[in-house]
């Protein structure tokens, strides 16, 4: 048996039907507005009447009196509709179509925890794990940000269709920049991103950070307050940019960037 979306008399608007006089006493319409982003098809008193696209309207004409209004999709057979109406004379019935809730599966296989923002929602998804959130079925936009010292950063975006009745499962695979330092100084030193302050890297030790993709000032200050390192790097998306910071070294630090450096996903 086909799940049922929505019974009983549904909210169905009467409105005058003043123009319907030219056809006759009898006369009496139905109207199907779909609010849904997909197709629907219509059966009245266990008669197909025809298929009504996204957003649109099916105006029929009818005999007064009660009518059985069923609306479903096509190839489901989901029920978003299941309900019997009056028809007045000269009148015309209106019965709205709304999108059910339908299920979003959503899963992080990346290395870096996520913003997912969708259908007004938003939760934070630590790598390699799952949530399920409640969506307005139809078309769903999903963004996905990640955080770096400066803020949120837009990672990657999706559309999906979530059909009624049914769970929807999407996986993010985020491929962000990084900056690996690795500091051999004898030294602490705290790291800047373009001013803003991202911790501190100890004597002989090293740090990875996620960044949005393209230019990004790196400075490096002691705790004395001096500069030792400062620098202007450019990590492609996916790309790696590493900053090795050399006591002994003369000159500018060496930064490799490399377009797609391997780092492992785990599932």
């Amino acid at each position: 048996m086909a799940p049922l979306g929505t019974f009983g008399v549904l909210g169905a608007l009467l409105v005058p039907a003043t123009a319907f006089a030219s056809h006759g006493h009898d006369s009496s319409r139905v109207e199907i507005a779909n609010s849904f982003d997909g197709e629907v098809e219509v059966v009245l008193d266990g008669r197909f009447q025809g298929i009504v696209p996204g957003d649109g309207r099916l105006i029929v004409e009818h005999r007064p009196g009660p009518l059985e209004v069923l609306v479903r999709r096509p190839n489901t057979g989901y029920v978003l509709v299941a309900t019997q109406v009056y028809l007045p004379r000269d009148a015309k019935v209106l019965v709205p179509v709304v999108a059910p809730r339908s299920t979003v599966r959503v899963r992080n296989a990346g290395e870096v925890a996520l913003r997912v923002d969708v259908d007004d929602q938003h939760v934070w998804l630590s790598p390699r794990t799952m949530v399920e959130l409640r969506v307005t079925s139809g078309l769903v936009d999903l963004r996905a940000s990640i955080r770096d010292p400066r803020g949120e950063f837009l990672a990657m975006t999706r559309d999906l269709w979530v059909e009624p009745g049914r769970i929807e499962t999407t996986v993010l695979t985020p491929d962000p920049s990084v900056v690996r330092l690795y500091n051999t100084e004898r030294v602490a030193v705290r790291v800047l991103l373009d001013g803003v302050d991202a911790g501190m890297v100890g004597p002989g030790g090293s740090r990875e950070m996620f960044v949005r993709p393209g230019t990004t000032r790196i400075v490096l200050v002691d705790l004395a307050g001096n500069i030792r390192y400062s620098n202007v790097v450019d990590v492609p998306r996916g790309g790696t940019a590493v900053v090795d910071l050399r006591s002994n070294a003369r000159g500018p630090v060496p930064v490799h960037v490399a377009m797609t450096t391997p780092r492992p996903v785990r599932y």
